[in-house]
């Protein structure tokens, strides 16, 4: 169905791309230097069109915020278009690996939630100067040793059946947000 435009001679006016916040589809992901807080700035000023190219998709904020007859993505990170075209083509290998990362995440929060009182006491402790940073660092490690064999079946197919890089991030991190948590404490006063 076409319309004639006011004050337009009689030129239909075909039904274009609007920018409506009401129909629009969330982003993928975050990215830095997203559009997501400026679109009530944005879509407002982005005029009616049946094409629409993006030549720097990020997370996509904009892109996903219109509808047009045709939409055309670019970006300058190849990896970033490899996740476009994955989604667009519903990539089968994709949504599998996804799935087993949600799965795996779930694990993870188990996990925290099973042992949170042990993670609490033994940042407490350290917290209270009942032992040193190197204490502290032992018993990270003691702790994520004895569970080795259940953070290795969270991501063991990810890692190819190897999660010794995993294990050794898990203490790592650990340990440096152990240690900035009590900093951040005592710059705070408690």
């Amino acid at each position: 169905m076409s319309k004639t435009i006011p004050g337009g001679q009689g030129v239909p006016m075909l039904w274009r791309a609007q920018a409506k916040k009401a129909e629009r589809l969330p982003s993928l992901l975050k990215w830095a230097g997203g559009k997501e807080q400026e679109l009530r700035y944005i879509l407002p000023m982005i005029p009616s069109f049946h094409n629409y190219f993006e030549p720097f998709v990020g997370g996509g904020a904009v892109f996903f915020s219109v509808q047009a007859e045709k939409k055309f993505i670019n970006d300058k990170s190849s990896e970033l278009i490899g996740l476009y075209r994955m989604v667009a083509e519903n990539n089968p290998g994709f949504f599998q690996a996804l799935g087993s990362l949600l799965y795996q995440w779930r694990s993870m929060s188990q996990f925290v939630d099973t042992y949170a009182v042990d993670l609490m006491c033994m940042y407490k402790a350290y917290s209270a100067d009942e032992f040193s940073v190197s204490k502290m660092r032992e018993k990270i490690v003691e702790f994520v040793q004895c569970h080795t064999e259940e953070f290795n079946g969270m991501f063991a197919e990810l890692f190819d059946g190897s999660g010794e890089n995993f294990i050794r991030e898990i203490k790592r991190n650990l340990v440096s947000k152990t240690t900035r948590m009590k900093q951040l404490e005592n710059k705070k006063g408690k």
